[in-house]
């Protein structure tokens, strides 16, 4: 199944201290469960990105009781600086951001929407501790190369709410259209 996500100027999922606090960035949701049976899922994309944070991927939104505000996790492809980066956004109390580059060949390609970017997500149990972390991939063809492990998706339970997303800063001058294809999600059955 594919589908679009159209995402207006002047749309984001942020916070930052000390009183940055932004979701209304649009979204498709695949499903909804608790969150300990979360096990596996990916998403591709592409989008014509041109604009200083055009963000397009997954999107987590988490519910947890002992939470004050809703926590989330977004992970795709946002630009950057002039490029398309690999991103990863964890927020748990507020948002931390990491990027990294897709490479010099594929860089123009998905910056011009003519190539899909997969982004892939599963429930690791360590093999030392025992704990249980998210992680989140980049593939590329048979390549699944580590993104990010997030040690504190699983630490107390909660709902989360697996969806595609875009968004466009403020500073876009028409609507960013993003397509999506792949979406796949797998939940423990109980």
């Amino acid at each position: 199944m594919s589908f679009t996500v159209t995402a207006e100027p002047g749309t984001d999922v942020w916070r930052k201290p000390p009183s940055i606090d932004v979701f209304n960035a649009p979204t498709h949701n695949h499903s909804k469960g608790p969150m300990s049976t979360l096990l596996s899922g990916n998403l591709s994309f592409t989008a014509p990105y041109n604009t200083q944070y055009d963000q397009v991927g997954l999107l987590f939104t988490i519910a947890k009781p002992s939470a004050a505000k809703p926590q989330w996790i977004k992970a795709g492809i946002e630009f950057y600086n002039d490029l398309p980066r690999l991103s990863v956004v964890c927020c748990e109390s507020w948002a931390d951001w990491s990027v990294a580059d897709v490479g010099p060949d594929a860089a123009p390609k998905i910056q011009a929407g003519k190539q899909g970017v997969t982004i892939a997500f599963e429930k690791v149990v360590s093999k030392n501790s025992g704990g249980v972390s998210l992680w989140i991939y980049y593939v590329d063809g048979e390549t699944r190369t580590p993104l990010r492990e997030v040690g504190w998706f699983f630490a107390e339970d909660g709902e989360v709410d697996v969806s595609a997303f875009a968004a466009r800063d403020k500073k876009g001058t028409e609507p960013l259209v993003a397509s999506f294809w792949g979406f796949d999600v797998k939940w423990e059955q109980e």
